[in-house]
């Protein structure tokens, strides 16, 4: 402990540190060694299964036994009976079998035991006689649990995998807690903690310091442990005045209350969690029969649900303290998604479902979006969050980014999106903190990043990543720490009683726009399989819920009710439970690709059941749409479609799948060079797949690639110190890696009908095949690529040059567009070398465009004459096989002239998107039906010909009231204000239609004039309507 100018000196200063470190060594009397029985499996058993488990298969496990290979668990078995001696004591239990165990007590889950949480309190007044059954599962674990980066030859592992007993046994004893040392350790442990932080010239310093010297010269250390209580005891008077000092009138107030940051998969799998879930809030309960004042906050449904299916005792009590309001639910998110890559509707039903399951299953109105370990923040949030009714949101990731980047500026500011649509937001520093008023002032001086206009800061404390949440020490701390004068002021309350406050007190920072994490870039990119499987999950629910709302809409049209609906009625459910599933996929550090490498295994197979299940919801409706079109004798008018349509010229693009014939593709060779043509477009390669040139014909025929080729393939080495799965150095360009591409040759081919060039080559050890053709139309290069990726420790990235410059990049983010810098002139631009973007990525300079599109990728980084589009990349930590073996991924260049927001990219790269993520099978049973069937249509005002209609929309779905009736998600796609016409099909013409929010609240009622409803929408405006027939 730091004290400054060696104050109190130096051997003050060792006496009163071999006093606080001494204090712990005694809160616990260990009384009576117990007999352990148990046996292991890797099933998870409810406690009465392994009751009867134990029965037949429990066996002695005396100290020294080894056990434990990895995802192993260990049931544990002991009896113990309270002697007279220690009738009235405070007694615990220390097991010695394990690190992480949810422990019962007589039948009941009493806590859990973890690295910080080290006993079970059996009783508080133990009763001669007493008996005390106890089981306890024990996790064995998985092997070493690393995030930082390594150095590692090829051949090498970075870590050894071997499996077998990780564990050894020690005994295991009942204890006495010995309160009255507690007690007194915690007086003087918190005011130990304060003088590290008082001014040291001031008199309160002194003051302390004084007492601090006299407890030290009062009490002894040495005596027996039965006269050690009473020493420390009368010792502790002179503290006690010194605790009772209150602060003046302007001291920081502090919002306090417990938390455990549990990630739902990360260095362990879902599976565990149930169980981290279930020793969090056993622990947390506990606490609150010893606290009434302590409050602790409920994130996160699914953890909740774990409770609720496999610990329902555990559940019933988590309910009873909610309603006493000391366990806060809030959080409003479904889980604790990254924000950076899900879609738009992905984000809303995160909070659509979040706050729908706070509010059904515990009455609760969720208002903070709580987000604290979130890799950057959409500056489609506010907007998103306000439309869903919540006002506020914190975070604390932004305090941490890089220190060598530009610092955050506030701690306090109203968050402006990307429509001008303001929240109120707080970050702070620490998510898992420590508390005690050293800790709390450290937090004011140092982590504070405001100089004026804060008063305080939420401060939540507890241990965390895996759970846990705080302990007695950090609870009782925090106790003292209430109003002690010299710290700031912790008032016990929940995060939304901080932004009330604040918005009382008034705020003037603003921030517009992304909330840019100025380090873990690598996330974009990382584990490329699990945001493959993402992206396509996205996809394919979109269209199921659309084609299925489309069937739904023609029952009500002929006359039967949502209850007699067994097909689209239950088919929704069944897409709301696999939309469920995704959201779970989007937590923060599994599609960022951040978990060890059984995390990925199971998320890649858990998407693609979400895919295949989905696929088979997609082609029900469409089979029974096929067949409802039969029986109306090919009358299709009172039906709706067009997931992906919005514009004036909808037939010509085929919004809902089609696209015009290929306009005369054909490959031929000019001497060395290879030759993709169409009456719209002529692209020119080299024998590496390079593009030499890219020329549209006609009019922009001006437009060519730069003297330096595109889709080149870039190797960068790409090695960590830290946080080696999150990180990409600002130095990588500085480590490229040349590639041998002589003997890389190309061949005539075909994909998927259209005449291809098969580019074949090696990067280093991983062969390639690239498949090089233009879109169905003709307006774009396309290239669909396998890859066998055997590279560790290596970046891999596509190269396009521009033939102009530009000082922006604009990209997709969800429901919208976000622009950036390219050029580096100051710190805050040259932070962004790699950033995130959705289906596409644009450079342009008011002439000319170049729109780079892809199927499943998101990070790229943009100069001001080229885009380069982060392919794979291969870390070794915390999953040393992540991402090696086959990768698909296409991507294409799409060249325009004119302005960004006239050239439809958007339209395209849906498109794009929807070719490789729905079959063609299915493609082509849309496309027929569409032909019979009416569509909602999408015009701007004026509806010239020509004129770009900017409004798209995000999702049709049904209610989820379960109604009938239709939910429209549309929004402004391009950031400028427009007025459209949302034509209704003929069958529709008479239909209601009313304004709504994404939690799909009724509101007011719209015109519907003609089949017609006229809508105005502002930039980047989200809008949810509600339609009844």
């Amino acid at each position: 402990m730091s004290y400054g100018r060696n104050y109190p000196g130096r051997q003050w200063k060792d006496r009163l540190d071999m006093w606080a470190e001494e204090f712990p060594k005694h809160y616990i009397l260990p009384e009576e060694e117990l007999k352990v029985s148990g046996f292991v499996t890797k099933e998870r058993l409810a406690y009465n299964e392994a009751l009867e488990r134990a029965e037949r298969e429990a066996k002695p496990v005396p100290e020294g036994t080894a056990w434990g290979c990895y995802w192993e668990y260990g049931w544990f078995f002991l009896e113990y009976t309270v002697p007279e001696r220690l009738a009235g004591k405070r007694l615990v239990f220390l097991p010695g079998f394990g690190e992480e165990m949810l422990v019962w007590v007589n039948g009941r889950e009493s806590g859990a035991v973890d690295k910080k949480h080290s006993c079970i309190t059996l009783s508080k007044s133990a009763e001669a006689g007493e008996r005390f059954l106890i089981a306890a599962e024990c996790y064995a674990g998985h092997g070493p649990r690393m995030e930082s980066g390594c150095f590692c030859r090829k051949g090498e592992k970075p870590f050894s995998d071997a499996d077998g007993p990780q564990l050894v046994t020690k005994p295991s004893f009942a204890g006495v807690w010995q309160e009255e040392i507690f007690q007194a350790g915690m007086d003087y442990l918190t005011l130990y903690s304060l003088l590290s932080r008082l001014p040291e010239r001031s008199l309160r310093a002194m003051k302390v310091t004084e007492g601090l010297k006299k407890f030290t010269l009062l009490s002894d250390f040495e005596l027996p442990e039965e006269e050690l209580a009473e020493n420390l005891a009368k010792a502790d008077e002179a503290l006690k005045p010194l605790l009772s000092c209150t602060n003046g009138s302007t001291a920081p107030e502090f919002t306090v209350f417990g938390q455990s940051h549990l990630d739902l998969a990360w260095l362990w799998t879902l599976e565990e969690t149930r169980r981290k879930a279930a020793r969090t809030y056993s622990n947390q309960l506990a606490l609150m029969e010893e606290y009434p004042e302590y409050q602790f906050l409920l994130c996160e449904p699914p953890v909740l649900e774990y409770l609720k299916e496999s610990y329902p005792e555990l559940w019933q009590r988590v309910k009873e303290r909610t309603a006493e309001g000391r366990m806060i639910p809030d959080g409003a998110f479904y889980v604790e998604s990254d924000t950076n890559m899900p879609c738009g509707e992905s984000l809303i039903r995160q909070l659509l479902y979040g706050k729908k399951w706070f509010q059904e299953e515990l009455g609760a109105d969720s208002r903070v979006a709580w987000l604290p370990d979130c890799f950057g923040f959409s500056p489609a949030l506010p907007q998103i969050l306000s439309r869903c009714g919540v006002p506020y949101f914190a975070t604390q990731k932004l305090i941490r980014q890089d220190p060598e980047c530009e610092p955050f500026p506030y701690n306090d500011f109203w968050w402006e999106g990307i429509d001008g649509t303001r929240i109120l937001a707080h970050t702070y520093k620490e998510n898992n903190a420590r508390i005690s008023p050293g800790d709390m002032i450290r937090r004011w001086e140092e982590d504070r990043v405001q100089d004026e206009g804060t008063e305080g800061m939420i401060y939540s404390y507890g241990y965390g990543d895996g759970g846990g949440g705080p302990t007695r020490e950090l609870v009782e701390a925090a106790l003292r720490c209430r109003d002690l004068e010299g710290a700031p002021r912790a008032v016990f309350e929940g995060p939304e009683a901080y932004f009330r406050k604040l918005e009382e007190r008034g705020c003037e920072n603003v921030f517009s726009g992304e909330l840019y994490l100025a380090w873990h870039r690598g996330t974009y990119t990382a584990q490329a399989k699990t945001k493959l499987g993402v992206r396509r999950a996205e996809c394919l629910l979109k269209e199921a819920e659309y084609w299925n709302t489309l069937l739904a809409l023609r029952e009500l049209q002929n006359g039967r009710s949502p209850e007699e609906d067994a097909g689209a009625g239950k088919r929704a459910e069944r897409l709301h439970i696999l939309w469920k599933r995704l959201l779970m996929q989007e937590f923060h550090d599994i599609l960022p690709g951040t978990g060890i490498a059984r995390v990925h295994q199971e998320a890649e197979e858990e998407l693609a059941e979400v895919a295949r299940l989905t696929k088979d919801c997609l082609a029900e409706s469409l089979t029974e749409l096929e067949q409802a079109v039969r029986a109306d004798g090919g009358d299709g008018k009172r039906a709706v479609s067009s997931n992906d349509g919005n514009g004036a010229d909808a037939a010509e693009t085929g919004r809902n799948g089609s696209c015009p014939e290929a306009r005369g593709q054909r490959l031929f060779r000019e001497g060395e060079e290879f030759l993709l043509q169409s009456d719209l477009l002529t692209v020119r390669l080299n024998r590496a797949g390079q593009v030499l040139s890219l020329r549209p014909e006609g009019p922009d025929e001006a437009w060519e690639a730069a003297g330096e080729p595109m889709n080149t393939f870039r190797l960068y080495r790409n090695v960590n110190s830290y946080y080696d799965a999150w990180e990409i150095g600002s130095m990588y360009e500085q480590e490229e890696e040349a590639l041998d591409t002589a003997d890389w040759h190309m061949t005539e081919d075909v994909f998927e009908g259209r005449p291809a060039w098969r580019l074949e080559g090696r990067i280093k050890e991983s062969p390639l095949t690239q498949y090089i053709c233009l879109s169905p139309d003709g307006r774009m290069a396309e290239f669909h690529t396998r890859i066998d990726w055997q590279e560790r420790h290596r970046m891999l990235k596509v190269d396009f040059p521009a033939a102009f410059r530009s000082d922006h990049v604009t990209a997709e983010v969800a429901c919208g567009a976000w622009t950036r810098p390219t050029t580096r002139s100051y710190q805050w631009e040259k932070d962004r070398y790699e950033v995130c973007g959705h289906r596409y990525s644009v450079l342009e300079d008011g002439r000319y465009g170049m729109a780079l599109i892809n199927d499943c990728k998101y990070g790229f980084s943009a100069k001001e004459d080229r885009i380069s589009l982060t392919l794979l990349r291969s870390p070794l930590m915390p999953d040393m096989h992540a991402d090696q073996g086959r990768q698909e991924f296409s991507y294409a260049c799409f060249p325009y002239a004119g302005a960004f927001r006239n050239a439809q990219v958007l339209e395209r790269a849906a498109e794009f998107n929807r070719r490789s993520h729905v079959d063609a099978a299915l493609r082509e049973r849309q496309e027929r039906l569409t032909e019979v069937l009416g569509t909602f249509a999408l015009q701007p005002e004026g509806g010239a010909q020509g004129t770009v209609c900017h409004v798209f929309p995000e999702a049709v779905k049904l209610a989820e009231d379960g109604s009938g009736r239709a939910v429209l998600r549309l929004y402004e796609s391009a950031g400028c204000p427009q007025r459209v016409r949302l034509l209704l099909p003929e069958g529709l013409r008479k239909a209601c239609v009313w304004e709504s929010t994404p939690l799909e609240e009724t509101g007011r009622e719209l015109c519907v004039k003609d089949g017609c409803v006229e809508l105005e929408f502002q930039k980047f405006e989200i809008r949810t309507l509600l339609l009844s027939v």
